[in-house]
């Protein structure tokens, strides 16, 4: 028989733990990468119009701009060019490992 001991203290202190914050902050971060990917392939009037909203647990990023709803999801006159979701999965792994080291970094006391 294998006895551990202080699984309920660790349990315990993991229940207790608030990373709120560091999930936000690195929600933060990877936003500010998105859109800045987003921002590189697209005309001044349309780059300047990218912004994000960063919560608890989602960042949004989208612009202002009226004519990008047509670009990304088509429209009558034209197809789908997705420039949104295309940025986005070109650095999607970046801004998960942005996330998961803010993490890490408040797990570790820092």
């Amino acid at each position: 028989m294998i006895s551990m001991s202080g699984l309920r203290e660790l349990s315990q202190r993991l229940a207790d733990l608030d990373l709120r914050d560091a999930r936000t902050a690195g929600l933060a971060r990877a936003a500010a990468v998105i859109e800045e990917s987003v921002r590189q392939d697209l005309p001044l009037e349309l780059s300047s119009s990218i912004s994000g909203t960063v919560g608890e647990d989602r960042a949004v990023i989208g612009s202002t701009n009226p004519r990008v709803p047509d670009i990304e999801l088509g429209s009558r006159a034209m197809p789908p060019d997705p420039i949104l979701t295309r940025a986005a999965q070109a650095v999607a792994d970046e801004a998960v490992d942005i996330v998961a080291a803010s993490v890490v970094e408040a797990l570790r006391g820092g």
